[in-house]
């Protein structure tokens, strides 16, 4: 396994090389290079030179360093069975985070920044683990020293030690370092240099954040290296497996080095892609799709592996899903891609296209509240309406996409007019040949501001949206009217569909219910006569004349 060595801050002048840890150290940078002195240029007895040497050393014990090679020998600790004795030092600036650009040999990205908050820490081999304890968390107090507080603060650990002082040695930030101190001491225990702490391992907790997946430079349609990063719980990777689109199985990926995990691929990859993570525990977590097909490099992709509720929708019981999107979840899931993959939902640091058309959906169905969503799914009111309307629009402008006719108005939708529904087997056939479908009328509930809410008021008292619906005995839908107001009548509705492109075959019919009138192209059923199959079965007999039977065969 390779692992990418982090570049130490080491600065090069003629003859020598400093190791700039101290806090006021200001020299211009050079690339990742060891910090290695060349002697070719050294005088043989220059005080200078010994005189340097000797603050070298001195910074070296006083300062730590993630490349620092010193021998000490472990205090005793007080008996704690919660808590293991270790050795600490730290590196950089007194209030900085290590390397402030990419967290060294893990990989992670802008330490400096929350979550990290430069509260990180290299650690030797039995806390990095050979990368696999990238992403770890762990508590540590410093004892046996004035200035410290003996308070726990949690670390992370993210670059290699590679020369401890102790079984256990965590190089910290000069950040993490300073937390462990008394209020305004913290320069003072800086000043300490190696000290002893306890240190125990806990959960990760990352508040608002989700699994992260981070497309590194260089990746392509046969190459693909992922940075994993946030994950709670464990918070290490021990391995990583990616599924391709429509392929059913997983393959795993290797680990490049720190927390980035690659692929080499024999065959073009086809996304979307979705990752398996496992954890030192055992515990794996699946994020679907989580890279769309339009994934580009240098780019990160948000998982739900963290989106509790939505984790539970989609991995949970069909009917939760169906209740709360009034979909099913293989074609929510489908939705998703179809809008990606037209770049009209897009994945974000803050909230996937899952969720975002999850929020969509849930208020559409339940019409929930912005108290309500706020809630359910765990962001700000702002938040949510800004991405209830990007998904709007996004469904919006994919509809003439959907539809195969151009739209006039949102209002009306023709499709294709069927022929025939009924076949020779049919038991109606006889009697209904030229029958082609269908016609019925529902009442949408809505919520509409007071001022406009009249018109919308229907018979039954109730705000709602007259809405019209033809279809064929297929169950398909021929025409569709929406918006029309609650308090509007049935056949007023009808004779509007007529007005805007709906049309009935010559020598054709559709059935329909009391509400319309009964047309050559309408057939309704006889008014004043038993009609729904709930009052032919409440009347327990079988019909008595002409048009009870036709009015059962209608129904």
């Amino acid at each position: 396994m390779a692992i990418a060595l982090r570049s130490f801050p080491a600065y090069k002048y003629p003859g020598k090389v400093l190791l700039a840890d101290h806090p006021n150290a200001q020299l211009p940078r050079v690339g990742p290079v060891r910090a290695v002195a060349s002697t070719n240029k050294m005088s043989s007895s220059s005080s200078k030179v010994l005189a340097l040497g000797a603050l070298v050393f001195s910074f070296l014990v006083t300062y730590g360093s993630c490349a620092r090679p010193v021998n000490f020998t472990a205090s005793d600790f007080t008996a704690d069975p919660n808590w293991e004795a270790a050795r600490a030092t730290w590196y950089g600036a007194p209030n900085g985070a290590g390397p402030d650009d990419d967290g060294g040999a893990c990989g992670f990205k802008n330490v400096n920044l929350p979550p990290f908050s430069a509260m990180t820490s290299c650690g030797n081999q039995p806390l990095f683990k050979d990368g696999k304890g990238c992403g770890s968390c762990y508590q540590i107090r410093c004892v046996n020293n004035a200035a410290c507080s003996g308070n726990p603060e949690t670390v992370i650990i993210t670059d290699m030690n590679y020369y401890p002082v102790a079984k256990y040695h965590f190089d910290l930030s000069g950040t993490a370092f300073g937390a462990m101190a008394k209020p305004g001491r913290n320069d003072e225990l800086r000043h300490a240099g190696i000290i002893d702490i306890q240190f125990k391992r806990v959960p990760c907790n990352y508040p608002g954040r989700k699994v992260t997946f981070h497309v590194e430079e260089g990746s392509n349609p046969v190459y693909l290296a992922v940075l994993v990063e946030f994950e709670d719980g464990d918070g290490d990777v021990v391995q990583v497996d990616l599924m391709e689109a429509n392929s059913g199985y997983w393959t795993p990926m290797r680990e490049s080095w720190g927390s980035i995990w690659r692929l080499d691929s024999n065959h073009r990859l086809q996304a979307p892609f979705s990752l398996r993570v496992t954890n030192e525990s055992g515990r794996k977590l699946v994020a679907n799709r989580v890279i769309p097909a339009n994934w580009a490099p240098n780019n990160y992709y948000r998982s739900i592996i963290q989106k509790k509720h939505i984790e539970k929708l989609l991995q949970g019981h069909k009917v939760r899903a169906m209740r709360e999107f009034r979909m099913e979840k293989e074609i929510f899931c489908k939705l998703v891609d179809v809008l990606c993959d037209n770049n009209l939902l897009t994945n974000n640091r803050v909230v996937s296209a899952e969720e975002r058309l999850a929020m969509f959906l849930f208020c559409l169905s339940t019409n929930a509240s912005n108290r309500s969503i706020r809630k359910r799914f765990q962001h700000s009111g702002e938040t949510i309406s800004r991405y209830f309307n990007l998904v709007l629009d996004a469904i919006v402008s994919l509809s003439p996409r959907i539809y195969s006719c151009l739209l006039s108005t949102p209002r009306y939708i023709n499709l294709a007019i069927p022929s025939s529904c009924l076949t020779l087997s049919s038991i109606f056939f006889l009697h209904c040949a030229d029958c082609i479908g269908a016609i019925d009328g529902t009442h949408v509930p809505i919520t509409i501001s007071t001022g406009l809410q009249d018109p919308y008021r229907n018979r039954k008292g109730g705000l709602s949206q007259n809405v019209m619906v033809a279809c064929d005995f297929n169950g398909q839908f021929v025409h569709v009217s929406a918006g029309w107001e609650g308090s509007a009548a049935d056949a007023r509705v009808l004779l509007d569909a007529l007005a805007h492109g709906f049309s009935v075959p010559a020598g054709k019919y559709y059935l329909v219910d009391a509400g319309y009138a009964n047309t050559l192209n309408f057939i309704a059923p006889y008014r004043n006569v038993r009609y729904h199959l709930q009052e032919q079965d409440r009347s327990n007999q079988r019909p008595n004349n002409a048009k009870e039977l036709f009015n059962l065969r209608h129904a």
